[in-house]
């Protein structure tokens, strides 16, 4: 949670001499504390810390009564309010969230709630007030760069890229050390075809996986395809479960020249439809003269194809019947054009 619990020399209900080693040692001191407690402060205090084992501890539910069991206890609280907001948009719970957000800011207005309410009213698809949030964050907190990035992706949006890119450059020059405002900022510029700075935003942004996989294709685009393999091997690795990172790779092997079946067989074992796999696979094995092998990718291709993909998918299996069709039995040709909507 981004919000720290506060220190304070009241009296608590807990014996403070000997802190908690665990969170499940801190929810049973915060419960026994809650027993005994009777000062709405304490109560909050108590509440408020309970709260954030729980998130820890993997328990949103209880964690939600409890942030709101203490501004129960002390409306004033704008920690717990904000925090309480985090847990709910984490949950995708846009509304629930943007509402404690605004309870926070009935309180007392604060650049981080209003950051966070845009977010929120953001994702809920209102647009024009995240754009108001993010502009007054940026008129009380000048030096906070997330406002920029946010109001940056918004211009994206919108296609107003000159715009974007400008809104990123002042998040970098305002934070140059966070690697994902660099990220941004090489999205925008090669959504604007300016890849030549876009390499240069994203080697300074290098740690990140999306950073190597997208400076890969850039690469790859101008021809340098060691560095790009290099790269995108780096991504697999460190992202292990990624379907685009390892189909990137697979396709980039296969663009060398290199044996890529194997790179695109595990890749298919991340995804649930893996369409651009057994698209890839089905040729592949249509080169090398494997006639069923690329039949069955090619029918694979068609099951995981969604609206956009699914002509070239047809396509390619109606070619594959149309080039073997002597090779084939002519009953089982038509049954399989029938079959997927093909006309042979």
């Amino acid at each position: 949670m981004a919000a720290q619990e506060e220190t304070t020399q009241r009296a608590v209900f807990v014996d403070t001499s000997n802190e908690p080693r665990t969170d499940e040692e801190a929810v049973s001191m915060c419960t026994q504390g809650l027993e005994r407690a009777t000062a709405p402060r304490d109560i909050a205090d108590l509440q408020f810390r309970l709260a954030n084992a729980q998130v820890r501890r993997g328990f949103p539910e209880l964690a939600v009564a409890a942030f709101r069991a203490c501004v129960a206890a002390d409306p004033r609280r704008l920690d717990a309010f904000n925090n309480l907001g985090l847990l709910l948009l984490r949950r995708y719970d846009y509304g629930a969230a943007a509402t404690e957000f605004r309870h926070g800011l009935a309180v007392s207005e604060s650049a981080e709630l209003l950051l966070n309410l845009g977010v929120a009213v953001e994702h809920a698809g209102d647009v024009e007030e995240a754009q108001r949030c993010y502009e007054r964050v940026i008129t009380i907190a000048p030096k906070d760069a997330r406002p920029h990035a946010n109001l940056g992706a918004l211009a994206a949006k919108r296609g107003a890229l000159d715009e974007a890119i400008a809104c990123h450059r002042k998040a970098v020059e305002l934070n140059p050390d966070d690697p994902w405002l660099s990220f941004n900022l090489g999205d925008a510029l090669e959504d604007a075809g300016d890849d030549e700075s876009a390499i240069r935003a994203y080697e300074a942004s290098i740690q990140l996986p999306c950073a190597k996989n997208n400076l890969a294709g850039l690469l790859e685009k101008s021809g340098d395809y060691d560095r790009a393999e290099a790269l995108y091997a780096e991504c697999c690795a460190q992202s292990p479960d990624d379907y685009d990172f390892a189909v990137n790779r697979a396709c980039c092997a296969r663009s060398r020249g290199v044996d890529a079946e194997a790179l695109f067989a595990d890749a298919a074992k991340l995804c649930e439809r893996p369409y651009a796999c057994a698209f890839n696979l089905a040729e592949l094995a249509a080169a090398r003269g494997d006639i069923q092998t690329a039949l069955a990718r090619a029918k694979e291709a068609v099951a995981y194809a969604d609206e956009e993909e699914i002509d070239d998918a047809r396509e390619l299996l109606r070619a594959l019947l149309e080039a073997w069709r002597d090779s084939l039995d002519d009953a089982n040709v038509i049954e399989d054009a029938l079959a997927h909507g093909l006309e042979i």
